[in-house]
């Protein structure tokens, strides 16, 4: 699922499972340009497991919250390419201002359970959250 071009969203009790790219891609990615105002986003208990690729990408130009989330398997099932983590931070679409996952789990992801990919991030807060590895996927 794409989301582009918006001044700000709020996503509530929805899941999403096994997307064959990514399962939520959420900023202006490369359809960003110097002039957009940073927007929020904001998941409330979303759970986003087994997409193709990345679960979440985050692709800047705004301010980001999770809260009471479930990303999971990233590129652990089927249809599989890079890259491949549950929460990937790039800033293909400029500024990265926050990013906030709170209460969440983070597991499994085949490359990455989160990962940064550039220096344009002001602040990560990762707070009362579960990331790990189970066995089976190795």
């Amino acid at each position: 699922m794409r989301i582009r071009n918006y001044k700000s969203i709020s996503i509530k009790d929805v899941t999403i499972n096994k997307m064959p790219l990514d399962g939520l891609y959420t900023g202006d990615g490369w359809y960003a340009n110097q002039y957009k105002s940073p927007k929020p986003t904001i998941l409330n208990n979303v759970k986003i497991v087994g997409c193709g690729r990345d679960n979440w990408s985050i692709t800047g130009n705004g301010f980001y919250s999770s809260n009471g989330c479930l990303m999971s398997e990233a590129a652990q099932h089927e249809v599989s390419s890079n890259p491949a983590s549950n929460i990937k931070v790039e800033t293909e679409a400029g500024k990265v201002y926050q990013v906030i996952i709170d209460n969440c789990t983070l597991s499994n992801g085949r490359d990455a359970n989160f990962i940064v990919t550039s220096q344009n991030v002001n602040g990560i807060n990762i707070v009362n959250s579960l990331i790990y590895h189970d066995e089976k996927f190795f």
